[in-house]
């Protein structure tokens, strides 16, 4: 009898722990879906807003709001832009863009594409974010380091 309850316990506890990862493994499904989602998103909209001239947003502040065509704000960041030698480095500029929203609602920052680029190679970074400024992906391609890795 004993034995018959120690198999039912096993059964029981085997079940839970598959119910369980089961679970889990569907709930990390619908995050990477929702991150994808907010990734395309994101990339959509700045596609949109790059492929906008800045002389033609202007006269379009009467008709239609620049808003409508690009919802985002881009700040531009650029390090070493004169291509001065770095002692220890060689040559290093980084550049960091910055795309963000900055209204009375909110202030948020979408995403930041970084592209360090140094005598060896790009090495290019990209931060995604959600509504509340937390973090939900990151991106890092190093050639430099990759063609190390085995």
């Amino acid at each position: 009898m004993q034995k018959n309850t120690m198999k039912s316990c096993a059964t029981i506890i085997a079940l839970a722990t598959m119910l369980t990862a089961t679970t889990a493994n569907a709930d990390n499904n619908q995050i990477i879906k929702d991150i994808r989602i907010r990734y395309q998103s994101v990339n959509t909209n700045i596609e949109q807003c790059l492929s906008v001239k800045l002389d033609e947003l202007e006269p379009m502040y009467g008709s239609e709001p620049a808003d409508i065509i690009c919802p985002y704000y881009y700040a531009q960041l650029r390090q070493n832009q004169r291509n001065k030698p770095v002692n220890g480095i060689g040559r290093r500029i980084v550049t960091t863009q910055f795309w963000f929203a900055n209204n009375a609602e909110m202030t948020a920052v979408y995403k930041v594409n970084q592209v360090e680029d140094i005598v060896d190679g790009k090495i290019s970074r990209e931060y995604l974010y959600d509504d509340d400024n937390n973090l939900i992906f990151y991106y890092k391609h190093d050639p430099v380091y990759d063609k190390y890795d085995t």
